[in-house]
C-alpha cells in the first residue's frame, strides 16, 4: 500500500512539474475555456518584439520599454486581447459549426499567409514563425472579421 501512494506521489509530482515547465497553468478562464500561460508568454513576447523594433525604427531608442509599467501595460493588453479571442470564438461557434468557421477563416488568411513578405516581416517584427503568424494573429483578426 505504501509503494502505491509513493508511486502515485511521484506520478503527481512529475505531472505537475511538466505542467510548470511547459507553461500549461492556466493564466486565466474565460467561461470554460482556458488560456494558457504558454500563450500568454508566446503572445506578449511577440507584442514586446513589435513595438522594442518599431521604437528602435522611428524613435531609435526602445528604453522606454524596460520600465515595469510599460510591461504590466503590454501584458494586460496581451491579456485583453487573448480573452477578446475566446469571446470571439465562442460567439462564432454558437453561430455556426467549426467546419464552416475554418473554412471562412482559411479562406480569409490563406492569400496572406503565404506572402514570403508577410512572413518574412512577421519574422522580423513579432519574432513568429509562419504557423505562429496564422495561428497568433491572422486566424484571431479573420474570426472577429466574420462576427463584424
Amino acid at each position: 500500500m505504501k509503494r502505491i501512494i509513493v508511486f502515485i506521489l511521484l506520478v503527481l509530482l512529475g505531472s505537475g512539474t511538466y505542467i510548470f515547465f511547459a507553461g500549461l497553468y492556466p493564466a486565466a478562464f474565460v467561461d470554460f475555456h482556458i488560456i494558457s500561460a504558454s500563450d500568454f508568454d508566446k503572445n506578449y513576447s511577440g507584442a514586446f518584439r513589435y513595438y522594442q523594433n518599431i521604437l528602435n525604427l522611428y524613435a531609435g531608442d526602445s528604453a522606454v520599454l524596460d520600465a515595469e509599467e510599460v510591461k504590466r501595460e503590454i501584458q494586460g493588453t496581451v491579456l485583453n486581447k487573448l480573452i477578446e479571442d475566446a469571446l470571439i470564438k465562442r460567439e462564432l461557434k454558437r453561430m455556426m459549426k467549426s467546419d464552416d468557421i475554418n473554412l471562412i477563416v482559411e479562406k480569409k488568411i490563406s492569400e496572406i499567409a503565404e506572402n514570403q513578405e508577410v512572413r518574412e516581416g512577421a519574422e522580423i517584427l513579432y519574432g513568429f514563425s509562419a504557423n505562429e503568424l496564422r495561428r497568433e494573429i491572422l486566424a484571431p483578426q479573420a474570426k472577429k472579421e466574420i462576427l463584424e
